[in-house]
């Protein structure tokens, strides 16, 4: 089965880490016509941002690692397949050949590129098995399959469709694309322009299994005139398209390399220059370059920005690897469920009155389902609740059976225990008191048991 948008769902509404007014917020997801349904789950919990919530932070990055290629190998650009811990991908720019990088750099497959082009500037991985290609000076945009044995090894890459942009800037001149990226969490595309003019395009990205939609660019900003303005343009990278970063404010960031300004730019999409590494070139770099240095690829994984150089004559292409080794990932200390539900068709969801409580706060995510029934989570989203008013009210004198003794529930404090044997449907008043424990026994039935469990609170 193919995927049509993501991988799994993205969360956007409560953003991450932010604060509701209500104890009846509205959940909002991201979802794929490749899920037949959603379940949404929400704990107890402490969420830990981890070290680069707000920004990737360029300047904590340091070389640690490198790699040798073929000499006169133009590795002209750079991706990693994100669901295939460790497999990179370069292509050269003149097409002859998709390289994959198994086990971080230590195996190597190469394969036929299913495209015609001659100046192959750009690679980004989508999602499934899908990534794009750009082609600089033929204004076109390829979309390939990539087609994996059993092993996990790449075996063969399948030609879907080749896309021309129509874009007016690019004149068939050696200063068109040179780098593309995608954002899954909002299913747009990006491309850059090396140079006369630098710039940068967004469109909403065409769709699996044809990716024929209608394509339009347009520009998030100009890239001449922000005030970082690099010299060049050489390589993209969307931070989203790491599924820890697809949960933090830094995921809304791109990485931008610049081969000529020898730097790597984390940027916003406003134009707002973030964070910015300068490559040494002078130091422990400059003992692995011997001189000769063209930066024209970018990825990430785990805290390693890969950049790939590309070789000419006797120069092999190298590969980079920069860490950031006070990197922390954003965790989620889950405690409790505190509430679940199940087979929703829709991509939002209303929590009920009486789940949440006011002053905490909580984890949440959402598991899509495809009609097979095979799961593919997000990341852990939080929330704090701080309401002015609660949500919930409690009545007064509710009553049920136990037995022939009416009970009002009012008369009980939170640490009680309550037993009963009353049948009924409509849990509503139960949630009121469900601070208390509640134990079901002897006949009780309710509807959704699960959920009831899920969904208690003190209301007193």
């Amino acid at each position: 089965m193919y995927l049509k948008a993501q991988n799994a769902p993205y969360p956007y509404q409560p953003e991450n880490t932010n604060t509701v007014n209500t104890e009846t917020p509205i959940l909002k997801w991201a979802g794929s016509t490749q899920f037949a349904y959603y379940k949404v789950e929400i704990f107890d919990c402490s969420y830990y941002e981890g070290s680069s919530f707000n920004s990737v932070e360029l300047e904590d990055y340091t070389l640690t690692y490198y790699e040798n290629d073929r000499p006169g190998y133009e590795s002209s650009a750079l991706t990693n397949h994100e669901m295939r811990s460790g497999d990179y991908i370069t292509i050269d720019d003149a097409g002859t050949e998709i390289i994959s990088y198994v086990n971080d750099f230590n195996s190597v497959v190469s394969v036929p590129v299913a495209a015609s082009g001659s100046d192959f500037e750009g690679i980004t991985y989508l999602y499934g098995d899908y990534f794009a290609i750009v082609e600089e000076r033929l204004d076109q945009l390829t979309f390939l399959k990539f087609n994996y044995g059993s092993n996990g090894i790449l075996q063969s890459t399948s030609h879907i469709i080749t896309r021309s942009l129509n874009n007016a800037f690019i004149t068939g001149a050696n200063n068109g694309y040179e780098g593309t990226t995608y954002d899954p969490r909002n299913q747009k595309m990006y491309l850059i322009k090396e140079y006369s003019d630098k710039k940068i395009f967004e469109f909403a990205a065409p769709q699996a299994p044809n990716f024929n939609q209608t394509i339009n660019l347009t520009e998030p900003f100009n890239l001449e005139q922000v005030p970082w303005s690099p010299d060049d343009v050489a390589g993209l990278y969307h931070m989203s398209l790491n599924p820890a970063f697809s949960a933090t404010a830094a995921g809304d960031h791109i990485l931008l390399l610049s081969e000529e300004s020898n730097s790597i730019y984390e940027i916003d999409l406003d134009g707002n220059l973030i964070s910015q590494m300068q490559f040494n070139l002078r130091g422990i770099l400059g003992s692995y370059t011997n001189g000769f240095f063209q930066p024209e690829g970018i990825t990430y994984e785990d805290g390693v920005i890969w950049i790939a150089s590309e070789g000419s004559g006797n120069n092999p292409a190298k590969y980079f690897g920069f860490k950031n080794f006070g990197y922390e990932a954003p965790y989620a200390a889950t405690g409790n469920l505190v509430y679940s539900k199940n087979s929703i068709t829709g991509i939002q969801l209303s929590i009920p009155a009486c789940v949440l409580k006011n002053g905490t706060e909580y984890c949440w995510k959402v598991t899509g389902y495809t009609s097979a029934g095979m799961p593919a989570e997000s990341m852990d989203y939080s929330f704090y609740v701080q309401a002015s008013s609660s949500a919930c009210v409690c009545p007064v004198n509710v009553v049920h059976t136990q037995g022939s003794t009416v009970i009002n529930l009012a008369d009980y404090e939170a640490s009680n225990t309550i037993q009963s044997n009353l049948d009924i449907g409509n849990l509503s008043e139960l949630n009121y008191y469900a601070g208390n424990e509640v134990t079901m026994n002897n006949g009780f039935t309710i509807d959704q048991q699960c959920d009831f469990l899920a969904t208690i609170q003190d209301c007193n």
